[in-house]
């Protein structure tokens, strides 16, 4: 008779292999059944079991990727990457995490998040590697898109500002290391605010578009070429022998427009002005950036079209603009600027009509100061805003009291393009009549045409309500703009300037007498004020006055003033 236990071992061997069996399987039909790619590999890489998902995923048949070494599957520039991972996970006590790329069967890269596991035998030594593996290429590729999106000019496809410098600055941390040579380019585009103005925005577009196309076949491979905002383009040469190779290639892109350039049915000549500046050994991006943009300015101010160097003589210069900037925004809220006025006469009467009111600078150091000293680099600066709103301020206030006596006078100011194109520029402007108590009518705005050309629908419609409060708009240097009779047409103005260089030769140059008998016969056809500015002399005057005008301001009639010295006659006469 056998033993009991003997007689119950039997059926609990057969219930433990049927459990075993039945783990088995789930694992089985778990590992092939499973949406993402499954695998089983030898610690050295081998694969030994694969399910379907990842044959798909891969493009082929799972049967086909058995016996081979994971390493066939990835992609070479990931290799050293895998060995790498496959050596954490057979390290590790629990799971590893390494995104890779593995290489399908078309060719293309597939981008995977793998999690893998090592299974350990009694020794700690590893027997397999069990890994999951998720496709993420989608997710990577809108990455790729978003990060694109951003580093990158919607509109040439080139890199944008972010990118540029960023690269710039990596280039100059190889140079460092390597000791190879680097130069910066920046392009601008010569008149193009005239094409837009002129032709469009789209047609501008296009034309930025085409000359980004030209870039990129003009650099090398070591170059990198980008868009910093508007028409201006970058460009950073690496890897230069010597400085004189980055002038062969300034000049190679400066030749990208000696070709006239076809767009939407307009054949467009345009230039490129280049500056140039050479990277120091201890050089940071926005100072490079800077030195390259000097130097493009200077190519600008010597007749566009051209390459300058950024040289020691800029480099001074530049300190000095930069140094005149700090002392001119101290300027501004110091109580060192001064208001200077010039009578405006009725050649008639000689009756003073009106005065110009015109910045000075009392410099601290270097006494009093025209505006030819600073007005530039408060323009460059945007610093021109907060002066054009003190000379505003401060020339209604001195208006007022200058013309208490004669409320049919008025004070004229200049108006900058920067200030004019400001959204609370009317604001700023009835705020300070009604400050100083200066009658609208007693107040004569003067713009450049340039300023004009350059001013919104926006900004004009402020202009065009200031005017129909009483407010005078005068067109400043009349005859030196491109579009003077356009803008007669479609702006309030109620004063036109003859420019200075037409009056100085009015006596002796027949061509110039012409042009200012037009101007002013155009004015009197329009029921202008004409004003001849720059009158030196009692001859330009009278020829003035035989032609019809009416009224002009000049040395002939008095130079700026002071303020304090005008009002100092006026209470002693």
């Amino acid at each position: 008779m056998p033993a009991p236990d003997a007689h119950h071992a039997a059926p609990a061997r057969d219930e433990g292999q049927d459990a075993l069996r039945d783990a088995e399987e789930r694992f089985r039909r778990a590992f092939e059944m499973a949406p993402t790619g499954n695998a089983i590999l030898q610690p050295d890489g081998q694969l030994i079991r694969v399910n379907a998902s990842l044959g798909a995923m891969l493009g082929t048949d799972a049967q086909a990727l058995l016996l081979r070494r994971v390493s066939e599957l990835v992609r070479p520039e990931d290799r050293d990457r895998l060995r790498q991972f496959l050596d954490e996970v057979v390290a590790s006590a629990g799971p590893a995490r390494a995104e890779l790329r593995l290489a399908h069967a078309s060719g293309r890269p597939v981008h995977v998040a793998v999690t893998a596991s090592a299974v350990h035998d009694a020794d700690g030594s590893a027997s397999c590697v069990i890994a999951q593996i998720e496709d993420v290429t989608a997710r990577k590729l809108a990455q790729a898109a978003l990060t694109h999106q951003a580093t990158h000019d919607p509109l040439t496809a080139l890199p944008n500002r972010t990118l540029l410098l960023d690269r710039l600055g990596q280039a100059l941390e190889r140079s460092r290391r390597n000791g190879g040579h680097i130069a910066l380019l920046f392009c601008d585009v010569d008149r193009f605010k005239r094409i837009n103005d002129s032709l469009g925005h789209e047609v501008g577009d296009q034309l930025l578009v085409e000359i980004a196309r030209r870039l990129r076949t003009s650099i090398r491979g070591a170059d990198t070429a980008g868009r910093l905002s508007g028409d201006e383009f970058l460009v950073i040469c690496e890897e230069l022998s010597r400085e004189s190779d980055a002038m062969r290639l300034a000049e190679r892109v400066r030749a990208l427009t000696d070709e006239p350039i076809a767009v939407a049915g307009h054949s467009l000549s345009i230039t490129l002005s280049i500056g140039v500046a050479h990277a120091g050994p201890d050089d940071q991006p926005a100072a490079l950036l800077r030195r390259a943009d000097t130097a493009m300015y200077e190519a600008k101010e010597r007749g566009r079209g051209r390459i300058e160097v950024f040289d020691e003589t800029l480099r001074e210069r530049a300190r000095a603009r930069l140094q005149l900037e700090t002392e001119l925004r101290t300027a501004v809220d110091g109580n060192e600027l001064r208001l200077h006025h010039q009578p405006i006469v009725d050649l008639a009467t000689g009756d003073i009509v009106g005065r110009e009111a015109l910045v000075r600078w009392q410099h601290p150091v270097e006494g009093l100061l025209g505006p030819g000293a600073f007005l530039d680099v408060a323009e460059e600066s945007d610093l021109i805003v907060d002066l054009g709103s003190w000379v505003l301020d401060e020339a209604c206030r001195q208006g007022r009291l200058l013309t208490s006596s004669n409320s049919q006078t008025h004070v004229a100011i200049n108006v900058s393009a920067r200030q004019l194109g400001r959204p609370d520029f009317r604001r700023r402007v009835e705020h300070a009549l009604a400050t100083s108590g200066l009658g609208h009518r007693q107040l004569i705005l003067e713009l450049t045409e340039t300023s004009l050309l350059k001013a919104a629908r926006s900004t004009l419609a402020d202009v065009d309500a200031l005017n129909r409060a009483g407010v005078r708009l005068a067109v400043d240097d009349f005859g030196t703009g491109y579009s003077s009779l356009t803008y007669l047409q479609k702006l309030p103005v109620g004063v036109v300037k003859i420019d200075r260089s037409f009056v100085a030769d009015i006596t002796t140059d027949a061509k110039r007498r012409a042009i200012a008998k037009a101007v002013i016969s155009l004015g009197q056809a329009l029921q202008l004020d004409v004003i001849a500015e720059g009158v030196e002399d009692a001859e330009q005057a009278a020829v003035l006055a035989d032609m019809g005008c009416r009224h002009a301001q000049g040395y002939l009639f008095g130079r700026p003033t002071p303020f304090e010295q005008l009002v100092g006659t006026a209470a002693g006469s």
